[in-house]
């Protein structure tokens, strides 16, 4: 190495990131100190020229078991790894190289790795972990398959006990069922065990006996010696040689229907790790005694649904061809609806045009333009005039209707400011407020934004809530026309002091003819379409309008449209 690649190589070291607790210097042969990298001279001070068993360890001569004698001599790189007394590890490691004369020396690099070295336990822990998980699961598994592939309680209970035994290196394993009927536990499948043992446990009833006991309590029990508890020495498997026992206990519905009994002959020898397992095992082999409970219960069931299906199977026959009708009948209500919108719209066009006839010569005859004409004339010409213009709206009305209804209304949608439409529908209203002494207030939000809709179309709506509100409101009383933003639209309000809607009918106000039966109503003239409009208008600006009353205290109109775009 050149000298030139010398001084490269130890700017380099001398660089490492700080990030990590790197120590790096050269050694020469008899244990002088050349080179240190900043970490090191931060830490323990220059020790250029000195000895390095002095002034890093405080010692007077070297270790005897020198790691960097050893790769000096043989020329081959060593590793060490030493602990402090603070818990710290770092690692040593020593590389042997030969400088430009050719004298061997060391480069000793040192790190503080206790942080990969607990990452490194956790993940020995984690493994352990995961690989006891999953021989948890694959057991669970291998008894579930099990429960699955019979319905015979002697065989799932068997083959499970078996797969048990064989996951968990079980010395002895048995489960115990509670027969009440014959006043015994029942031990109904069993590995590891005597005959004698099994017949003294058959011979004990429900709740005689340790093992009984411990069999019929509901609980998870672990007893790791069985000396140290003197009401268990005469216990059945102490006598077979067991020192340590648990019992998981099998559940049915909430019921303890038995356990599932485990032993060995060394203490401690089932861990908390075995227990979780086991009384997972012990909800599934529960769950499996159930299933083949329910399952002659289940058989029966299913012949009486055989039975109950082909009365169904009937019947559905029977209901397709109802629907059958149903679906034809449906086709001929809408081609009557079709037939009958555009019998409204033809019949619509063809009594526009003498009414509109009527309204012209009866205006003009008021105006006595063929002639004068006498008081009695005048009021029945007025009566004319009201009559025909009242059947001219409910016509418009009917004709806007159908046009809704058959998709056939055009909408000429224009950005505008709705102080424009709110002052043309009160101009149009004053007369109307002026005879009845009716006060009309405006509030309008400052800066509201346009909108984007039928400018003509939304003023048949405001002047449809005014028409009504001025209507439904005594002589003197008061209306309001409100006009906020509301979050991404504009929400307009009419609102009176007037005799307001009973509960009852707020939901059906909007249905086309409908009318609230009551005195004052039935005094007031209207077509019951003004309302049922100005909602489909509304709804086909992809907007909604809604009523808040209170009877006998007023009542509040709001509709809602889209703003116009970019505001």
């Amino acid at each position: 190495m050149s000298a030139k690649d010398m001084a490269r190589t130890k700017e380099g070291i001398s660089n490492l990131p700080s990030s990590v607790w790197h120590g790096v210097n050269t050694i020469s042969a008899d244990y002088v100190v050349e080179y240190q990298n900043k970490m090191l001279i931060e830490k323990f001070g220059d020790l250029k020229g000195k000895l390095c068993y002095e002034g890093y360890y405080g010692r007077k001569k070297p270790c005897e078991i020198c790691a960097l004698r050893r790769s000096i001599e043989n020329g081959r790189c060593e590793t060490l790894e030493v602990t402090t007394r603070e818990g710290r590890i770092y690692g040593f490691h020593f590389i042997p190289f030969r400088d430009i004369s050719g004298v061997m020396k060391v480069t000793e690099v040192t790190a503080d790795i206790t942080e990969s070295k607990q990452m490194e336990e956790e993940k020995k822990n984690l493994v352990h972990t995961l690989d006891r998980r999953v021989k948890e699961l694959t057991t669970i598994h291998e008894v579930a398959q099990v429960a699955s592939e019979s319905l015979a309680l002697d065989e799932v209970l068997s083959n499970s006990l078996d797969k048990v035994a064989e996951s968990m290196a079980i010395e002895m394993a048995a489960l115990v069922l509670a027969d009440s009927q014959k006043g015994r536990t029942a031990i109904v499948a069993h590995r590891g065990v005597s005959a004698k043992f099994l017949d003294d446990l058959r011979r004990l009833s429900p709740g005689e006996g340790t093992s009984s006991k411990i069999a019929l309590s509901g609980m998870t029990i672990k007893i790791e010696d069985i000396l140290k508890h003197p009401k268990l020495a005469k216990m059945l498997l102490r006598r077979e040689g067991f020192q340590a026992v648990a019992a998981i206990p099998l559940k049915s519905s909430g019921k303890i229907i038995g356990t599932l009994l485990i032993a060995s002959h060394n203490m401690s020898g089932f861990s908390h790790e075995d227990t979780n397992m086991l009384n997972t095992i012990g909800d599934a082999l529960g769950l499996a005694i159930r299933n083949a409970e329910l399952y002659g219960e289940l058989r029966e069931k299913n012949e009486q649904l055989d039975a109950q299906n082909q009365e169904l199977w009937s019947q559905s026959e029977e209901l397709a061809a109802q629907q059958q009708k149903l679906v034809d009948k449906n086709r001929e209500i809408e081609e009557a609806n079709r037939l009958k919108s555009e019998f409204l719209v033809g019949t619509s066009h063809q009594l526009r045009t003498p009414l509109n006839v009527i309204i012209g010569f009866s205006e003009l005859m008021m105006d006595e333009v063929p002639g004068a004409i006498n008081k009695e004339q005048r009021q029945c010409l007025d009566d004319i005039l009201t009559s025909s213009r009242q059947l001219l709206s409910l016509i418009d009305n009917v004709l806007d209707l159908s046009q809704i209804e058959t998709g056939k209304m055009e909408l000429k949608i224009t950005d505008f400011a709705l102080t424009e439409v709110i002052k043309s529908s009160t101009s149009t209203m004053m007369p109307m407020l002026v005879r009845k002494r009716q006060n009309l207030e405006v509030e309008v939000e400052k800066g509201l934004p346009k909108v984007h809709a039928d400018k003509a179309k939304i003023r048949q709506v405001l002047l449809n809530l005014l028409d009504n509100a001025a209507k439904f409101t005594p002589d003197g009383g008061r209306l309001k026309v409100e006009a906020v933003r509301e979050d991404n639209g504009c929400q307009v309000s009419v609102v009176d002091n007037g005799i307001g809607i009973e509960k009852e009918d707020q939901g059906r106000i909007f249905e086309a003819f409908y009318q609230v039966d009551n005195s004052v109503t039935r005094e007031v003239e209207g077509t019951g379409l003004g309302l049922t409009l100005s909602k489909q208008i509304i709804k086909v600006h992809g907007g909604r309008i809604w009523v808040q009353s209170e009877y006998g205290r007023g009542s509040r109109f709001t509709f809602t449209l889209p703003l116009a775009t970019g505001d």
